[in-house]
């Protein structure tokens, strides 16, 4: 089952349940917010996930604690 077909099932659901949709002719207005929501996850999502890539490579492989690094390195030795 693919996303749409997905969201025209939950789309009449919602039509079922909130009277006042009906008035709409295919229940447009369920599917416009549901597109929006998607769009606005999809957008906040990709850009976590940027944030999170900077991060990372801004970080490196430095320890923030110097006190557990020697305790780390001087066990491994």
């Amino acid at each position: 089952m693919n996303l749409w077909s997905k969201v025209n099932s939950n789309r009449f659901l919602v039509v079922r349940e909130v009277k006042f949709m009906r008035r709409y002719q295919g229940a447009w207005p369920v599917r416009a917010v549901i597109k929006q929501y998607l769009r606005n996850f999809n957008t906040n999502l990709k850009r976590d996930l940027l944030d999170e890539e900077e991060a990372a490579k801004a970080d490196g492989d430095e320890w923030e604690i110097p006190e557990i690094r020697a305790e780390v390195e001087a066990a491994e030795s």
